[in-house]
């Protein structure tokens, strides 16, 4: 995701306190970006959807104004050859690259929670030892 760097991960133990307060929302706004990106690129699927109908109506019209004979390999190939479906395909792909590299995000943004939960038994118990000892 644009923006994100790896130590946004990280937990500062200096301000441990703030981290486990921070943590949900955090997550919910990496979720929350990660189902968008997801949206983007199902919408985008869907309007590819549409432009193929269109791109292939319209290919087989013109050979048929030709008088050819429409075959579904003939049809595919000048469909893939388009330039508005290259672009479009295009986009696709950087939109799908989105919504996993979120998806990726958000997955360890709920592993961080995990993390932040033993280190905080750890300090506990830490802390707990320390006060039995002394």
């Amino acid at each position: 995701m644009p923006g994100f760097k790896p130590e946004d991960l990280s937990v500062n133990m200096a301000d441990f306190d703030k981290e486990l307060t921070d943590q949900a929302a955090n997550y919910f706004f990496v979720a929350q970006q990660a189902v968008e990106a997801t949206t983007a690129f199902e919408q985008a699927k869907q309007k590819m959807e549409l432009l193929e109908a269109q791109l292939d109506a319209c290919i087989r019209e013109q050979l048929a104004a030709k008088g050819q004979k429409a075959t579904e390999g003939q049809v595919a190939k000048l469909l893939i050859a388009t330039p508005s479906y290259q672009n479009a395909q295009s986009a696709i792909l950087k939109l799908r690259k989105v919504a996993d590299m979120a998806k990726k995000l958000e997955s360890a943004w709920y592993m961080r929670a995990s993390m932040l939960k033993a280190l905080n038994q750890k300090l506990t118990n830490e802390l707990s030892m320390a006060a039995m000892a002394a």
